[in-house]
């Protein structure tokens, strides 16, 4: 096993020092006025409550959170310039404390996998949030008023998720004018319109497509590949709002994603001979909702928002083919209400629901994670095959107390329940949140709870997996200090989280396949800055220290796959003046765990070699780090504004090796290599 690293030790402290802040606070009398004399004004009306902030290029007005739990926001300025990103918010998410780096998918929030953390828009899950594993999010930036984070902790008016959460908000269209923007780069090209059409009803629309097919022939190996169809991404969304009277307000939007690669094997692979065909992947969705925003009352404000539409996926990989195709639907009613002056009542249903219909072929169904027999080559597994039409329905009603137990001490209580049609089964979550204000600058924030989420489908279904599997959980605490230092934030959280009745395969992969007999600890800190520094110099730096652990069944202990016990990023922008900004960021984080191959039988049954692994996880990769530089110079040429970018990702190509890749017998192995030194240079004019 790898050193054994101490964060327990540091999380630990952390806590105990919090806590004895916190008892200390409180031990005093939080009404006396201070010495200087003032008083501290009261607290708002909580049902109306709102601070205003620079959010992606609109001036937005936010709700205040009612859970006390850590949250983080990301502005437009600090995105815009932002190196790494392409200006794009979503994937700017990856420099926050807590978020470690990922695999293209949903990050990973402390310690949690993927697939534990769900990611939303305006209240909808969202089914792919990136295009070709990060090249870029599903929805163009410059319509979103925010993007909020909650890496663990959350509030419960979210569910079923055991990691994070991703809640991105879209913004009101503009009424001034007609605003339109063109970009081209490298990476792809964009349109995007916005006006108002009446005077209660306005709209914004955009458009964007990748550009990769023009250079992507002469990156494809072509001793192993040719190519049929380089991969290709486009997403498109449009939104119309419409005042329907002072105060209520309707808005109907519709957007989708699509991604397609297609590659054809020269020959079959070397190590795997049964390798030959195509490569093909497509994954695309397609929805509409529709949202309404009321004020029924001086003390009542509604919500409701329900979205629908339809996801196609297929994957060809040589002999193994899946297709589906998903019609889902989800409904959302909130409520606020406010009583007693301060106090505020957030309740309200949530409902999300699907009906898949597809094929499958390929490898049986085994544990994702921990399980280096998911890297076996083809030839080598057995191969199973499902064709079948699964129907799941998944209601949840939850209730959100906050209590401003006086001016510096705020309680929010939640209680969630949700149930799962496919399982029959119900599960039901207690969370508290609290909040105490040292003073004007300084706050103390604790919060525990219980989460659950339902397995994946595939693993629950009748007749192929276990469909008596139960919802997993994940019981969480944190504890932290935020403060606000001049133009500077600044936050430190402790955070603990034991996971229990995890999906694990059974021993053997024997029937039913899964079980509920895993279990999982994660235990580590996070450090956080970000602001001005300057009026031209703008930074931010986040740092996580944390360890996360699975066992399955009754074996022993072992490192989580995605487990990166030090994760930094620092993050700076500098305007020079005359339209100039240079833009860096800088990430260094540890190198997954790893499952080392140390030999390999030959099967002549199959004419392959069959891998012998050591121990899960006993190795781990190199430290991977990156260096990325962005250069922005706009143009003020009156009506139309110009503007010209060089972003150059990973800029002293720095190799970062994520894995190995074998000979045929597994005598030899190479590194991996990861993303070289990539230049994008793109232009944008915007009427």
């Amino acid at each position: 096993m790898p050193n054994r690293f101490p964060p327990a030790i540091i999380a630990l402290l952390l806590a105990i020092a919090a806590w004895l802040l916190a008892n200390l606070a409180l031990a005093q009398t939080d009404e006396v006025a201070p010495a200087d004399g003032s008083q501290k004004p009261p607290l708002p009306d909580a049902a109306t409550e709102t601070t205003t902030e620079e959010e992606f290029g609109a001036t937005a007005q936010v709700v205040s959170p009612t859970s006390g739990a850590t949250h983080h926001n990301l502005s437009q300025e600090q995105v815009q310039t932002m190196a790494g990103t392409g200006g794009d918010a979503v994937r700017a998410i990856a420099i926050l404390p807590g978020v470690a780096r990922g695999d293209g998918d949903t990050p990973f929030f402390r310690g949690s996998a993927s697939d534990e953390s769900q990611v939303f828009l305006d209240g909808a899950p969202v089914p792919l949030l990136f295009h070709l594993g990060g090249a870029t999010s599903f929805f163009n930036s410059q319509f979103l008023e925010s993007v909020e984070v909650h890496p663990g902790n959350f509030s419960v008016k979210y569910g079923r998720a055991t990691g994070g959460i991703v809640d991105i908000k879209t913004r009101k269209p503009r009424t001034d004018r007609l605003h339109s923007t063109l970009q081209l780069s490298l990476l792809d090209s964009s349109a995007l319109i916005e006006t108002p059409v009446t005077s209660t009803t306005s709209m914004f629309a955009g458009v964007r497509r990748s550009n990769l097919e023009l250079y992507f022939d002469h990156l494809v190996p072509k001793d192993v590949f040719s190519t049929v169809a380089a991969p290709v991404y486009y997403d498109y969304q449009g939104l119309v709002r419409h005042e329907l009277n002072r105060d209520r307000s309707l808005e109907v939007m519709a957007y989708g994603s699509r991604d397609s690669l297609h590659l054809r094997f020269d020959e079959p692979n070397a190590a795997s001979p049964v390798l030959s065909g195509d490569l093909e992947g497509l994954v695309e969705f397609h929805r509409l909702s529709v949202r309404s925003h009321a004020k029924l009352s001086e003390s009542v404000n509604e919500e409701l928002s329900v979205a629908f539409g339809k996801q196609l996926g297929v994957q060809t990989f040589g002999p193994w083919q899946s297709h589906f195709s998903t019609f889902d639907a989800s409904l959302r009613a909130l409520y606020q209400i406010a009583f007693g002056g301060k106090a505020r009542l957030d309740t309200g249903v949530d409902v999300q629901s699907f009906r898949l219909v597809g094929s499958y072929y390929g490898p049986p169904p085994t544990q994702n994670e921990g399980n280096p027999v998911n890297q076996a080559p083809p030839g080598t597994v057995a191969e199973a095959s499902i064709t079948d039409t699964i129907v799941q329905v998944a209601p949840a009603w939850f209730a959100e107390l906050t209590l401003p137990l006086s001016r510096r001490f705020t309680q929010t209580v939640g209680l969630r329940t949700d149930y799962y049609s496919n399982l029959k089964a119900w599960t039901v979550n207690p969370r508290l949140s609290t909040r105490y204000e040292i003073d004007p600058d300084s706050s103390l924030i604790a919060a525990s709870g219980l989460f659950s989420q339902p397995p994946i489908y595939y693993q629950a279904l009748e007749n192929f997996t276990n469909p008596n599997l139960s919802p997993f959980h994940a019981w969480q605490q944190s504890l932290g200090i935020e403060r606000r230092l001049g133009g500077l934030k600044l936050t430190s959280t402790g955070f603990y989280k034991r996971l229990y009745q995890r999906v694990v395969g059974t021993a053997g992969g024997e029937p039913p396949v899964f079980e509920n007999n895993g279990a999982g600890r994660i235990y580590g800190a996070e450090l956080g800055a970000e602001g001005e520094l300057t009026e031209r110099l703008r930074g931010s730096l986040a740092y996580t220290v944390s360890r996360s652990e699975r066992r399955d069944r009754n074996e022993s202990w072992r490192l989580f796959d995605n487990d990166q016990p030090h994760v930094l990023s620092l993050v700076g922008s500098y305007k020079l003046g005359r339209g100039w900004t240079l833009g860096t960021r800088f990430r260094l984080t540890s190198g997954n765990p790893s499952t080392d191959i140390v030999g390999s039988v030959y099967d002549a049954r199959i004419d392959q070699y069959r891998p012998l692994y050591a121990g899960i996880n006993t190795n781990r990769s190199p430290t991977f780090h990156q260096l990325d530089l962005r250069a922005d110079k706009e143009f003020d040429l009156g009506a139309i504004k110009l503007s010209t970018f060089l972003e150059v990702m990973n800029a002293y190509n720095a190799p970062n090796a994520q894995g190995y890749t074998y000979s045929f017998d597994y005598k030899k192995r190479e590194p991996a290599r990861g993303m070289p030194i990539f230049p994008n240079f793109g232009l944008r004019g915007e009427l």
